[in-house]
């Protein structure tokens, strides 16, 4: 695997963790404080986050497998975490 795509797929893992960051920041929010506006907000902004980055991934030429894959890895990992949040 050439370097120039290991490194494309660290950006895309990052872009990826940063995203599950915000949305349990969300789920964190909406738990401790119940703000529904505040909620809304922050929910629209990682709802258009999602499409830009859904974008570069388009414009970087990852192939619809490969970002699948991460997107499938990224549901199950925000489920979960949201879970163990929702839970605690």
């Amino acid at each position: 695997m050439k370097f120039q795509k290991k490194n494309q797929y660290l950006y895309m893992a990052l872009g990826h963790l940063g995203m599950i960051l915000v949305g349990l920041g969300v789920m964190r929010m909406m738990s401790v404080i119940n703000d529904s506006v505040g909620f809304a907000f922050t929910f629209f902004g990682f709802l258009l986050m999602n499409i830009y980055i859904n974008d570069l991934e388009k414009k970087m030429g990852f192939s619809k497998k490969e970002k699948g894959a991460f997107t499938a890895v990224f549901i199950t990992v925000f489920a979960a975490l949201s879970l163990w949040l929702y839970v605690e």
